[in-house]
């Protein structure tokens, strides 16, 4: 006597991890799903820190298939859905992205680039520095036109071998950029005191292109893929920013000089 056997195949599973530390983030995430003129579906968190999604319209068949290598190879229907990525805690920016389901294993979208089964969290410009972590903010505007330079994107690093850091500009152009504590410098002596005064020169760069998005959830490629722009240390005659000093235990702040804001050529 047989049995029957129903499978189910989730269309969509979806990790999200903290750009700066790796850590994986479930709790206080607002993550949804829609396809093409329909409304925002939540997707479900599980306790693996995976959220899920079902239900996508015209994906029945997909969804009860067996999930083995035929069904992968060619699965009964496909449909593309857009997954918007909200944070009402303020810690995160809000994004979204393109994705085909059904999808094998996790999915997690080209630009991703660290990690191909992980979706990254870049940080809200808002966001405070947690312990033991560098704290780079910026207001970036066009140099050109005066306007903010909406999501683009400060990448600051310590050098080879040393920590990095990305976020993505707000819609008024304020970025912030996280990035753990480099090596004390190798001549520092004398504990904490000297610890307390240690600096060191980290590399600035950002990503900006004028439309690059708009609305409260822009394309994470879209905003990730720009072209390098040119930010300003000075002005009269033109100056690129190409690096900055970063003092233990302090907040750095980006800034053309004799501005407020940080300048850039794009």
């Amino acid at each position: 006597m047989s049995e029957d056997v129903i499978t189910r195949v989730a269309p969509l599973g979806l990790r999200f991890v903290d750009d700066a530390t790796g850590a994986a983030v479930r709790d206080g995430l607002a993550v949804a799903w829609r396809v093409a003129g329909g409304a925002p579906v939540p997707a479900l968190p599980t306790h693996a820190d995976v959220f899920v999604v079902r239900g996508i319209p015209g994906l029945r068949a997909s969804e009860q298939g067996a999930g083995d290598e035929d069904f992968w190879a060619r699965p009964p229907a496909r449909r593309a859905v857009a997954v918007e990525v909200g944070d009402p805690q303020g810690r995160y920016a809000a994004f979204s992205f393109a994705a085909d389901a059904p999808a094998r294993g996790l999915f997690a979208p080209p630009c991703a680039g660290r990690d191909a089964t992980t979706v990254p969290l870049l940080p809200a410009a808002t966001r405070s520095a947690p312990a033991g972590m560098a704290l780079v903010r910026a207001e970036l505007r066009d140099a050109a036109s005066g306007e903010p330079a909406a999501f683009a994107v400060l990448e600051v690093d310590a050098g080879r071998g040393g920590p990095q850091g990305r976020g993505f500009a707000d819609a008024e152009g304020r970025v912030a950029a996280l990035l753990a504590w480099p090596r004390p410098p190798s001549a520092l002596s004398g504990g904490p005191q000297a610890l307390a005064a240690a600096t060191w020169e980290v590399g600035v760069s950002v990503r900006s292109r004028a439309g690059v998005a708009d609305g409260p959830f822009p394309d994470l490629c879209d905003v990730l893929g720009q072209p390098l722009a040119t930010p300003l240390a000075a002005t009269g005659p033109d100056t690129p920013l190409r690096t900055a000093t970063l003092a233990y235990g302090r907040e750095l702040v980006l800034r053309t000089a004799g501005e407020t804001v940080l300048l850039v050529n794009r």
